[in-house]
């Protein structure tokens, strides 16, 4: 999402990008996948910039010390809902429980136990943001799901009989 990529342009090299892929509203809200939460809508979920400064708060990825840091808001095209704050937690959440898994799978060893506790937070993340993200499009379920699916390789190295192999699949 154009946050976490200008977040990371900003933090590594002090520099504000304006290409048309930063530029591409449409693309990053596809991206960002939100599903609007109104019972049996479909909707297409669009971002908004914030109407003036006191509706707007800082993301928890935004760029610290900028000033262009701003929450977008969203609606629904179709119904028009502009109640995104729970899908928006769910989401900033989940972020950093990805990140603190992902931190200590890489320092982790093939502890049985890890694996099998990460895994199942992992899957956990994984459904808490399918509830508010479209499967098709969202790069953080995306995130989610390959994080489950690393933690799942790693854990399946640590079992060397064919038995608890399969076991461990079929908890998958």
């Amino acid at each position: 999402p154009r946050g976490m990529r200008t977040d990371s342009l900003w933090k590594n090299y002090k520099f504000n990008c304006d290409c048309a892929l930063c530029n591409d509203a449409e693309r990053d809200d596809d991206v960002v996948g939100l599903k609007c939460p109104t019972e049996g809508c479909k909707g297409r979920v669009i971002s908004i910039a914030a109407p003036n400064e006191s509706d707007v708060s800082v993301t928890e990825w935004a760029p610290s010390g900028r000033d262009d840091a701003k929450e977008l808001k969203y609606h629904c095209g179709s119904c028009g809902n502009t109640n995104f704050i729970d899908a928006r937690k769910a989401q900033a959440d989940s972020i950093k429980k990805i990140k603190a898994l992902e931190s200590k799978m890489n320092s982790c060893s093939d502890s049985r136990k890890f694996h099998e506790k990460s895994g199942a937070k992992a899957r956990q993340l994984f459904e808490s943001l399918k509830r508010h993200c479209d499967l098709r499009t969202s790069y953080y379920v995306a995130w989610s799901a390959d994080l489950f699916v690393h933690l799942c390789a790693n854990a399946f190295k640590s079992y060397a009989e064919e038995r608890e192999q399969m076991d461990l699949c079929r908890q998958a």
